[in-house]
């Protein structure tokens, strides 16, 4: 079962932004360019319980690619009182930009949902999976520029009736929506003028 949400956010974040520490959470190591570096995409910390994450960030990391990732994260949780098959709870976010961002608009992360929707839902029949896709401006300084451009971050929610069993489910969340990604590919039109 797939459940997905599209929202806009109302604030967005500039890149690169520095670590933030956290107290009693894992901390977030801040941004790391990887843009035609899988080697070191492969090496970011937050991967470090995943091997989906590590696989989505370096595929994302390929120069061949059509995005580029400005942040990611992994949580597990405990809900007591929810019903016995979705008591525990894993989740996850990756938040991406088009590398041809001058060509691009909010459009164009919509079309993401809307044309990798069936391959997201034949994949998640055994599952209790809920996305939301969040697009999001950013603030972009990098490359001697500084532009706002859209955004995505996708965050991946999955419930199971074990930590085992909620984390595998992630996992597989992780993997499906790297494979949905690879098989996106964009329309032809453009940013519209400003």
């Amino acid at each position: 079962m797939l459940k997905t949400e599209l929202i806009y956010a109302e604030q967005g974040i500039t890149i690169p932004y520095p670590p933030i520490p956290r107290e009693g959470e894992s901390s977030n190591h801040g941004f790391i360019d990887v843009r035609g570096r899988p080697d070191l995409a492969a090496t970011i910390p937050e991967t470090s319980d995943s091997e989906a994450l590590r696989r989505i960030l370096v595929e994302l990391a390929q120069p061949s690619s059509l995005f580029a990732t400005v942040g990611c994260a992994l949580g597990a949780y405990e809900v007591p009182e929810s019903e016995a098959d979705i008591r525990y709870r894993c989740g996850s976010y990756v938040q991406l930009f088009f590398i041809d961002h001058s060509e691009r608009w909010e459009f164009d992360y919509e079309n993401i949902i809307t044309d990798t929707s069936d391959f997201m839902n034949s994949k998640a029949e055994n599952y209790k999976w809920f996305i939301r896709y969040e697009i999001m401006d950013i603030l972009l300084k990098v490359d001697n520029m500084e532009d706002t451009i859209p955004s995505m971050r996708i965050w991946l929610h999955c419930a199971g009736q074990s930590p085992e069993v909620a984390l595998a489910s992630r996992e597989a969340l992780i993997d499906t929506t790297r494979e949905a990604l690879a098989l996106f590919r964009p329309r032809k039109r453009t940013r519209p003028d400003s």
